[in-house]
């Protein structure tokens, strides 16, 4: 699993079977919102939990680690940093 808040505003990412792009972040205080509608490849893969990358509506960093939040600001789910 993966999302890359790229130096342009985009956003994208994979939750190891699917693929989302199309969406826009900015910061706002310690989080990081995102904007748009993500474009989403939608393959069925048994051994993914969900989508919840694709469906999250912002980031925040906790504990140095980036976590998926819903609209509620409920985690989702997380995940470590890489360096590329």
């Amino acid at each position: 699993m993966q999302v890359e808040l790229r130096a342009d505003g985009g956003v994208s990412g994979s939750d190891g079977c699917n693929s989302f792009s199309g969406r826009r972040w900015s910061l706002d205080g310690d989080r990081v919102r995102l904007r748009g509608a993500p474009l989403t490849s939608l393959v069925a893969c048994s051994t993914v939990p969900g989508q919840w990358l694709s469906e999250s509506s912002s980031f925040r960093v906790e504990e140095g680690r980036l976590v998926a939040l819903d609209r509620r600001h409920e985690p989702l789910g997380s995940l470590s940093r890489t360096s590329s």
